[in-house]
């Protein structure tokens, strides 16, 4: 007779151990895809942050090197001004013959220096963007090939090339600005109240006419006249006759190219945007099962505009500012940068920042 209180020996079917293996492993399998969910999805945003600093970066420092190119320019156009100034200068509807002669070599002279920075300048802004954001890709995105897709183009006057889709407008511009003659009409500014150190003009030969005279205009009680294309009065020479020479008044024609402004176009306004884009690239955890290349492609944008100057009246205070994106027009209307997005259900999606 078996004993009641021995151990019973059990079968395979009484056996209870591993059975919570069934709920464990279904709970791992969940918490390590819940932890490399979201550290993919922290490694895409600090992707799209450092994409954007090197877009932000790209277009500061082409729009600071924009707003260098346009004083430089509004500095010449200031002097050409001055020397226009001086060279139509008349008191009493006189004038002295050698002082406007002078100044009107001098303007001769100094107009093609407002061209030559417009040429001079005209590469600048993209050369040093392109730079900064090849210098900020390496280390934010060491060993990966960030694309330029948008700049401010010298052709199209400052839009975005690639995503505008707009044509080509005015191929003919070889500057980094438009520029365009002044109307009959426009007063010349001689205001000493903007410097600007940007320039050396020391090799320039009477400069000092032009830099300090002008002053002597409104001390003397004249007056700086409009500009005409051409305009004749009479100024004060020396005549002889024989051995003797005495002060004579005879006519003189002053006919000169008219000083610039910056000219407007309805189409394009001068900024200057910046378009990146970073290739798709591995996530860290899991890419096989999530990818390959889970992490998409990636594309920023920011854009930068000069203000506070004028090149009309030589006013050299350009200075770059950020701009928000849905400024940027086109005829008036708000064209908002768009960039591709494959993750995005319509391709294409707005930036509104």
């Amino acid at each position: 007779m078996a004993d009641p209180v021995a151990p019973r020996k059990r079968s395979g079917w009484e056996d209870e151990r591993g059975q919570v293996l069934a709920f464990v492993l279904p709970m791992l399998f969940t918490l390590v895809l819940f932890v490399a969910v979201t550290v993919n999805v922290g490694q895409a945003v600090n992707r799209r942050i450092a994409l954007q600093v090197v877009a932000d970066t790209g277009a500061y420092t082409g729009g600071t090197a924009l707003a260098t190119g346009m004083n430089h320019m509004a500095w010449w156009n200031r002097q050409l001004q001055r020397a226009y100034a001086l060279a139509a200068w008349r008191i009493a509807g006189q004038s002295v013959c050698a002082v406007s002669r002078a100044a009107r070599i001098n303007y001769n002279v100094i107009r093609p220096m407002v061209m030559a920075a417009n040429f001079k300048w005209r590469n600048v802004p993209e050369d040093r963007a392109r730079e900064v954001t090849k210098y900020n890709a390496r280390d934010l995105f060491p060993g990966e090939n960030i694309e330029v897709l948008g700049y401010w183009d010298r052709v199209n006057r400052g839009f975005i090339r690639d995503f505008s889709g707009m044509g080509d407008f005015g191929s003919g511009v070889w500057g980094m600005v438009g520029l365009a003659g002044v109307d009959e009409g426009t007063r010349p500014n001689i205001d000493d109240e903007y410097v600007w150190q940007g320039e050396a003009s020391g090799w320039l030969p009477n400069l000092w006419l032009v830099e300090r005279f002008p002053d002597a205009i409104l001390n003397l009680g004249g007056n700086p006249h409009s500009y005409q294309s051409s305009d004749t009065w009479a100024c004060w020479t020396t005549c002889c006759l024989g051995p003797v020479c005495f002060p004579c008044p005879v006519p003189y024609t002053l006919s000169v190219e008219p000083w610039y402004r910056l000219a407007r176009y309805d189409c394009c306004p001068y900024v200057f945007p910046w378009v990146v884009r970073a290739p798709a690239t591995k996530a860290l955890m899991f890419d096989n099962f999530f990818g390959p290349n889970a992490i998409p492609a990636m594309e920023a944008a920011a854009a930068a505009q000069p203000t506070g100057g004028d090149i009309i009246t030589g006013v050299t205070r350009y200075r770059n500012q950020m701009i928000p994106l849905y400024e940027l027009t086109i005829g008036g209307v708000p064209l908002t940068a768009g960039v591709a997005d494959s993750v995005y259900d319509r391709g294409w999606r707005w930036i509104t920042h």
